[in-house]
């Protein structure tokens, strides 16, 4: 998707982030993926998150399903939690839509229907984001290195090693997560080779999020199957 930040979330200026639209959707096993930021990614039988840094709004169409409505709080308080309380959030429903709403979106117009989103167990497989899992490490040779460890289902918890530190791009967001036992050097890169890994691989509109090990947030738990 078009836009992005250069810079960690610590950063004040919220104008430097491009707004991004999160489609939630699914009944046994729900997804998350980008949808395009205008009012014709919405759709009345799922939910959405409107990210724009530090404003957040959950739109619950009026037909989606309370596991799409849980998991969207879910994805907001990880949100909420990453950038460490400071974004104001909205939980809408269709049709208290606000200007400001709108003007992320570029502009107001008509909704598009449930049926036109889809059945829910019919795309579910379509939303499996593809994760990858990347080790960046010095522990061989004393050089930095990002090397692809797995990919989709496979990444789980018991991947991570405290002695190094690792990407993991989850489809919407890209976490750095950083063992306690890193180096030096790992540590200080950890931000940077997060950030060239979303250049590299045109994942520009991708946040970069930095997690301590122990400090993991809840949907980095849910996206790393942690």
């Amino acid at each position: 998707m078009e836009g992005g930040v250069d810079t960690a979330w610590n950063a004040s200026n919220k104008s430097a982030y491009g707004a991004r639209l999160l489609h939630i959707k699914g009944k046994k096993e729900v997804r998350v993926v980008q949808a395009p930021l205008t009012y014709k990614g919405l759709n009345s039988g799922d939910c959405f998150i409107l990210d724009a840094g530090l404003d957040l709004w959950q739109w619950n169409g009026k037909g989606c399903n309370q596991a799409e409505r849980r998991k969207a709080s879910e994805v907001l308080r990880g949100f909420i939690n990453e950038r460490t309380g400071k974004p104001k959030t909205h939980t809408i429903d269709e049709g208290e839509e606000t200007d400001a709403f709108w003007h992320l979106l570029g502009g107001k117009g008509p909704i598009p229907s449930a049926e036109e989103g889809g059945e829910d167990d019919i795309v579910q497989s379509a939303f499996r984001p593809d994760s990858k899992l990347y080790k960046l490490s010095d522990n061989e040779t004393g050089e930095l290195k990002l090397s692809l460890v797995a990919t989709g289902a496979t990444n789980n918890s018991s991947l991570l090693q405290d002695e190094d530190v690792f990407v993991f791009d989850a489809g919407v967001e890209i976490f750095v997560w950083v063992g306690k036992g890193a180096s030096a050097q790992e540590k200080k890169n950890a931000v940077p080779y997060g950030r060239k890994y979303a250049e590299d691989y045109r994942r520009e509109g991708v946040p970069v999020t930095r997690l301590i090990q122990g400090g993991e947030s809840d949907y980095f738990k849910q996206a790393f199957s942690f």
